[in-house]
């Protein structure tokens, strides 16, 4: 009996390791890109953007689409959808199929005025409203039938103009994410008139900076959420800086 059940123990180890495990979750073969033309924007600004799909893999990936549309932009407040590039471009048929070699990149661009998809602007008759001055997320994604590829989402800045210089002003930048120093350095116009940023860090008891020139030294890395900045100029310019 004990010699009998050794044999259906071994024999039931080994079909366990023989039998097929799950396969690894395997990467998208293209890598997208989403690339805005500037780091801040007001309520009815165009927002143009880039959107680039590199195959990352070794062999050529092909993708169907079922319509002219080939990509869309989703922007987002919190997780809530409140207004797609798609949505605002014409729709005709148009099934075919792109194609990428290995290491290929394609480019996709566009731009457009983005309204909320949400409240009256869905009731007909009303209204479209635009986005209010507030931080959203915006993503990319390849609209193909097979396989959607999204690309990393990222802060959005939709801002309300808020006067500085010439010299230097101390305002809070209600970012509800922390923010690399540059981006925050992006939402000043024109960009040329910022002289640099300023930010008081507590743990080492002094102002760290950031200056907007290109191999300049500086020892400020990010601003956290909702932090205090000394934006200078040398010329007068707005910061567009979301709502509270």
């Amino acid at each position: 009996m004990r010699a009998l059940l050794l044999i259906l123990t071994t024999m039931l180890v080994t079909n366990i390791a023989a039998a097929p495990q799950p396969a690894a979750a395997q990467p998208f073969p293209l890598e997208v890109t989403l690339t805005l033309d500037r780091g801040a924007y007001e309520p009815g600004a165009s927002i143009g953007f880039t959107v680039s799909a590199r195959n990352v893999s070794r062999e050529p990936v092909t993708l169907s689409f079922a319509s002219t549309q080939r990509i869309d932009v989703i922007i987002r407040k919190d997780t809530v959808v409140v207004s797609r590039f798609a949505a605002t471009q014409p729709v005709g048929p148009g099934f075919g199929t792109q194609r990428w070699q290995p290491g290929e990149t394609v480019l996709f661009s566009g731009a457009w005025m983005p309204y909320t998809l949400l409240g009256p602007s869905t009731v007909p008759g009303a209204v479209p409203q635009l986005l209010a001055p507030s931080m959203y997320t915006i993503q990319a994604e390849l609209l193909s039938t097979g396989l959607r590829v999204p690309s990393p989402s990222q802060p959005l800045i939709i801002g309300r103009p808020t006067p500085i210089g010439p010299g230097c002003a101390t305002i809070t930048t209600y970012f509800g994410v922390s923010m690399t120093a540059g981006a925050v350095a992006a939402v000043v116009t024109p960009a040329a008139a910022l002289r640099g940023l300023w930010r008081f860090e507590p743990s080492v008891g002094r102002y760290l900076g950031f200056l907007p020139v290109a191999g300049a030294p500086h020892d400020l890395a990010s601003v956290p959420a909702g932090d205090v900045v000394v934006f200078c100029t040398n010329a007068p310019a707005v910061a567009l800086l979301p709502d509270p």
